[in-house]
């Protein structure tokens, strides 16, 4: 085996290790909860520097090389978004660090394992943490928007009881649960700690990328411009979200053929290649045996990823 193996697969494997070894210090111990409590306070701190006031949260270490890094990277600052939106305990030098240990550990398996260009496609490993923050940012936002007319209720009610729009905001975050909760409540105590409340709604549109809430915020800061009844605003917008969230359901119940068919598309050439190599295993060996082999196995992935990615582009109706 050639040594270049040996030593790609040290690195993917130091920086696993170091990857784990960050995520128990930071996370794990009885110095935790005053941990992640000092992190908190120290993006608020950070956010004085904001002209705006509704900066996101700063996961970057201070003096880390890797930081620094990831300053002339330009998708640094929407892996951060992304973070932050995930509610994720991952910092960005932990995410940086598990893609690049399944990177190369990738790597390694399939120079080990395979010959030619498909032993580079193992390498494609590394993309699986992007992914999966992605779902997990998808899910959290979809729980949030669920929650959002309950939100909005109990802070029209707060009004109506004659308490501030702060005082509403803290009750939601008292009230309910994460996501909702813990969005709201940020902003309630970035007004608490001075921030102008104009931003501090803003900052909620920010970190969350909801239609319902630009609507929310777009109603709140209209509202401190020209007036009006706020609570019979935000009972309107709850009912309004409400419908919509009916109306979603319908689509969805219309479009689930279209999606079924790009999962059964997807799968059909996998259950194809396994039950040939159950009934004739030399049938299908030059397919990863030899070079061209190799080159159509690759053309195939991509053009069958992207023939799933139009069929469920298709099942998707914008609401």
């Amino acid at each position: 085996m050639h040594p270049i193996v040996y030593a790609l697969a040290t690195l993917a494997g130091l920086l696993g290790l170091q990857a784990l070894l960050s995520l128990r210090t930071q996370y794990a111990g009885p110095r935790a909860a005053a941990r992640r409590r000092l992190d908190t306070l120290a993006a608020r701190l950070a956010e004085r520097d904001d002209p705006t006031g509704a900066s996101l949260l700063r996961r970057g270490e201070a003096g880390d090389w890797l930081a620094s890094l990831r300053r002339l990277v330009p998708w640094s600052r929407r892996l951060d978004t992304l973070l932050c939106r995930a509610g994720s305990p991952l910092s960005p030098r932990q995410f940086w660090l598990a893609s690049a240990g399944l990177a190369g550990g990738g790597l390694c398996a399939g120079v080990a394992l395979l010959h030619g260009p498909l032993g580079l496609a193992p390498a494609l490993a590394g993309a699986i943490p992007l992914l999966v923050l992605q779902r997990l940012v998808r899910r959290r936002m979809a729980k949030l928007e669920a929650q959002l007319p309950e939100a909005l209720d109990l802070i029209a009610r707060a009004l109506r009881a004659g308490h501030s729009l702060s005082f509403g905001l803290q009750m939601v975050a008292d009230e309910m649960p994460d996501p909702v909760g813990t969005e709201f409540g940020q902003a309630a105590r970035q007004i608490a700690l001075g921030l102008e409340p104009r931003a501090a709604i803003a900052g909620i549109a920010e970190r969350v990328p909801s239609t319902d809430i630009a609507f929310f915020v777009t109603a709140v800061l209209t509202q401190r411009e020209t007036g009006g009844n706020l609570a019979e605003i935000l009972e309107s917008l709850g009912n309004v979200i409400r419908e919509r969230f009916k109306i979603r359901g319908k689509v969805r119940a219309l479009t689930a053929q279209t999606r079924m068919s790009a999962n059964i598309l997807m799968a059909m050439p996998f259950v194809m290649v396994g039950l040939l190599s159950l009934v004739n295993p030399h049938y299908a060996q030059p397919l990863f045996r030899t070079e061209i082999g190799h080159i159509l196995l690759i053309a195939a992935a991509v053009m069958l990823a992207i023939g799933y990615w139009l069929c469920r582009r298709l099942g998707v109706v914008r609401i």
